[in-house]
């Protein structure tokens, strides 16, 4: 293989390399859903922590608000509640 070949080899598996990350980082789903309250009761620090720990293990979007609680992307709220309600989270 001569050095140009390998030069233009080269050169090309770079380029699908630069393309197929660009497409990952294009192609990943986003919610722009605000973000509403996930209760609408209030959780004890138990409670809280236990909702807290299973939605960073299920890599589930969401902030703590000190006055609204645990809040989650408003379009994935519903399927949430009944995913953590199944695993008898939180426990009382």
């Amino acid at each position: 293989m001569t050095t140009a070949n390998k030069r233009t080899l080269l050169i090309s598996l770079c380029i699908v390399i630069v393309v197929a990350v660009a497409l990952v980082f294009l192609l990943k789903p986003t919610d722009n859903s605000p973000f509403v309250p996930l209760f609408s009761y209030d959780l004890d620090k138990n409670q809280m922590e236990q909702v807290k720990t299973y939605l960073t293990k299920q890599k589930i979007d969401f902030q703590v608000d000190k006055s609204a609680g645990i809040q989650v992307h408003e379009s994935k709220r519903d399927d949430i509640l009944v995913d953590i309600a199944t695993q008898g989270i939180p426990s009382k």
